[in-house]
């Protein structure tokens, strides 16, 4: 886009991308909350169109298909009006293309308290 304007090109575009967001929560009370978060993203490339395709070296070629998700699940609970915690797990998923599906790699565990100072 050019000042808010798809461009076309001659060739054709470039790339296509199309992104998927789902996002579902649960209160449980006022304190406690348990939030899942999931995000697909898919992008096909014309790669002839990519001037990294067209050299000698295979090793710096863009691929015609990425395929990531990334997944998120939190549970917040609200100590006071002032202090929050957070728990929560994510991972992240790429297209492997010499299996022809998503791989999930990078899982991680995390926490997090929040608190406001007050003077």
């Amino acid at each position: 886009m050019i000042d808010g304007q798809l461009q076309q090109f001659d060739a054709g575009n470039i790339f296509r991308a199309k992104q998927s967001d789902l996002s579902i929560s649960y209160q449980f009370n006022t304190k406690a909350q348990l939030k899942l978060i999931s995000q697909y993203t898919k992008i096909k490339r014309n790669t002839e169109l990519y001037r990294a395709n067209r050299d000698n070296n295979p090793d710096n070629d863009i691929a015609a298909l990425t395929r990531n998700i990334n997944n998120q699940l939190v549970f917040s609970y609200k100590l006071n009006a002032d202090s929050l915690f957070y728990l929560g797990y994510s991972d992240q998923g790429a297209h492997n293309p010499n299996l022809g599906n998503l791989e999930m790699h990078e899982h991680r565990i995390f926490s997090k308290f929040s608190y406001a100072w007050r003077n």
